[in-house]
């Protein structure tokens, strides 16, 4: 195999790097925990413990059945969501010069219980076709759809959203977006939403983003308090001829929790 980290922008070195992580949840749904220890540095740095997400990646939570979504490398850190049961996950991963997992960024949402219907099958080929901008026209067009949901428009940035989106969750498509933000946006004032970092390749672009609010409305039986809060989403878009064609996104629903309690 190539060295992964010595040819960053190499189409060799983006092959290695999404078989490492196709290998990773191999390992994880066989229990393997030998073949894990070949492909993850046992000190790998997690920079999000406590949501379960490292842990349902390399195997920490026993064997447990996965389903690969999108993948995209960019550089020596890989982007790569998947399905956990209903719950979805995204995690980031960087590659040492032995190639192996030495890093990880994600988020294991909560699993859903009843309502809604169920989440699209993977691979079904629903996603609506079209053409892919460049990775740098992507970054700048998911950065911008964040400075609509910062403004506080969540119809704006629905418009950047295909009518026939895929959506990896129990509120589908494009009008589910828009009552699953309203819905939260309702809940929260002042929100902003920063843009920490983002990866990108072909027509895909994954970002890490930091929300910030004031607990203003009722949110999952909880009363306002006017609390401040400050928590971590990521999330995966497909863009094809200026639309999101295909979205999965997590939010540490955990931590925000934890923060109004």
């Amino acid at each position: 195999m190539p060295n992964v980290k010595t040819m960053p922008n190499t189409r060799a070195a983006t092959d290695a790097n999404k078989w490492l992580v196709r290998a990773i949840c191999a390992a994880a749904d066989r229990g393997d925990p030998s073949a894990m220890g070949s492909l993850v540095d046992p000190a790998a740095v997690d920079h999000d413990p406590g949501t379960g997400a490292f842990e349902a990646l390399t195997g920490g939570l026993g064997p447990i059945r996965t389903q690969l979504g999108p993948i995209l490398a960019d550089g020596d850190r890989v982007a790569c969501a998947r399905r956990i049961g209903s719950a979805a996950a995204i995690s980031w991963l960087r590659m040492d010069e032995e190639e192996r997992a030495d890093t990880h960024w994600g988020l294991l949402a909560e699993p859903v219980r009843g309502g809604g219907a169920p989440p699209p099958r993977l691979g079904d080929g629903m996603v609506p076709r079209g053409s892919a901008s460049s990775p740098e026209d992507n970054r700048a067009f998911m950065a911008s759809a964040m400075e609509m949901l910062d403004a506080g428009e969540p119809g704006a940035f629905c418009s950047l959203v295909h009518e026939a989106c895929v959506t990896h969750a129990r509120m589908p498509g494009r009008e589910g977006i828009r009552r699953r933000l309203e819905e939260f946006l309702g809940a929260f004032d002042d929100a902003e939403f920063a843009v920490i970092d983002q990866l990108a390749e072909g027509d895909l672009v994954s970002g890490r983003y930091e929300f910030s609010a004031r607990h203003t409305g009722p949110w999952h039986g909880r009363a306002p308090e006017g609390r401040v809060v400050s928590v971590t989403v990521m999330d995966m878009a497909r863009i094809r001829d200026g639309q999101i064609v295909e979205y999965w996104v997590v939010t540490d629903t955990a931590s925000l929790r934890r923060q109004l309690s």
